[in-house]
């Protein structure tokens, strides 16, 4: 499968929106939902002729899902466990907002299976829980959208409710000896990076392969 990834910041804690697209059959899928990306992600499928299939969340944190009912046209997909900050979001968003976050109440589940197809695309799904309950990531051949599990030198916090720190560690663990060191990996915040970079680099790595 010959896939390309569009990505774009947005919303108050620059969260990051991906779009991937496969270029062969001009399916694509959004991942994550931050405040103000939709009109980003309508107009890029209507300018290259592109067929929305999915919206995928990596967690349900409210960064991550402003804009997620939007998207009500297409199939959302979550892990369960997260489920409960979909339909409730402003119930868990941590601290006060100045917007309004309206609920999903008809995601469909990511199953037990560890691959699933949605689209055009075959999507190999690791659970990485420890920033949230049920956080996910997603293989699009070499590419992972990793969400909060791991950023360029350091790891999501799991100071919020439903974090815990030891769960992470087990996950950036299984997660850095899960994919090739070449493997891209698009975080749900800051820039881009790979497996070997993050293996010889980030101490919450090497602190997780102790």
């Amino acid at each position: 499968m010959n896939i390309e990834i569009l990505g774009k910041t947005f919303g108050p804690v620059e969260t990051n929106c991906f779009i991937a697209i496969d270029i062969d059959t001009r399916d694509c899928l959004v991942f994550d939902a931050p405040l103000g990306c939709e009109s980003w992600v309508r107009e890029t499928c209507k300018e290259l002729r592109l067929n929305l299939r999915a919206l995928m969340l990596t967690h349900s944190h409210w960064d991550h899902t402003a804009d997620a009912a939007t998207f009500s046209d297409i199939p959302i997909f979550i892990d369960e466990p997260d489920n409960y900050r979909l339909v409730e979001p402003m119930k868990y968003t941590g601290w006060p907002l100045p917007f309004t976050i309206e609920p999903v109440t008809n995601a469909r589940f990511i199953g037990e299976e560890k691959s699933m197809q949605v689209g055009s695309f075959v999507i190999e799904v690791l659970r990485t829980p420890g920033h949230t309950e049920g956080g996910v990531c997603f293989q699009l051949g070499e590419n992972v959208i990793v969400g909060d599990t791991i950023f360029k030198g350091s790891v999501g916090r799991t100071d919020l409710p439903g974090g815990d720190y030891q769960t992470l560690m087990q996950s950036i663990k299984l997660l850095v000896s899960t994919y090739a060191p070449a493997t891209k990996l698009y975080p749900g915040h800051g820039p881009n990076t790979t497996v070997e970079r993050e293996q010889k680099a980030n101490p919450f790595v090497r602190e997780a392969l102790l």
